[in-house]
């Protein structure tokens, strides 16, 4: 990223020909690495990166502020709802450093987290891949975070197997409001 950016105006999902609208990062099959140089996005009206299968995810340096994020609200599509991003199966690395969510609504279905809504490893009959997730440096301040199950400041589910490795250095949460109405199944 080479500067600041804000999505005020943009909507989470195309509504009519012209409009401005964000639709999230999908990453199958490939290394994926993105540098903020230190840069915000304001406003972010959807999740960064949706989906993640089989390869390695690298963001830092990126701060995003007031993001106003409402997926899956049904607890229908069996999705993880995060702003950087929201469901993470069978990826080798995924790396979160100096990554930041300041302020902002975050709400979603059964997994919803302030940073990552859900990540797993996998242990299906093409597997298992072991995921090894970092995250460093990072933080989310004053927010609200709101789910059907599983939620989290950081993460809203940790792991779907045992089949993941989890590490948290230097990172904080603070100042935020995190509910479950522990409605959904998969919590």
């Amino acid at each position: 990223l080479t500067s600041d950016i804000d999505m005020s105006g943009y909507a989470a999902v195309e509504t009519k020909a012209g409009d401005k609208f964000w639709e999230p990062v999908e990453i199958s099959h490939k290394t994926f690495v993105f540098d903020g140089n230190g840069h915000s996005i304001s406003n972010l009206p959807d999740m960064f990166v949706r989906y993640t299968i089989w390869g390695d995810l690298t963001i830092k340096n990126l701060t995003l502020n007031n993001p106003k994020i409402a997926c899956d609200l049904e607890d229908k599509t069996n999705k993880g709802v995060g702003a950087f991003f929201g469901f993470s199966d069978a990826f080798n690395k995924i790396l979160l450093e100096n990554c930041h969510v300041k302020g902002g609504e975050i709400a979603g279905g059964h997994w919803t987290g302030g940073l990552i809504g859900m990540a797993g490893g996998y242990n299906g009959n093409d597997g298992p891949v072991f995921m090894n997730l970092t995250i460093k440096n990072c933080s989310v301040t004053d927010s609200e975070i709101a789910g059907k199950g599983s939620a989290g400041a950081l993460i809203g589910h940790g792991s779907c197997s045992a089949w993941t490795n989890v590490v948290i250095e230097n990172t904080t949460a603070e100042g935020n409001t995190i509910t479950s109405t522990g409605s959904s199944a998969n919590k």
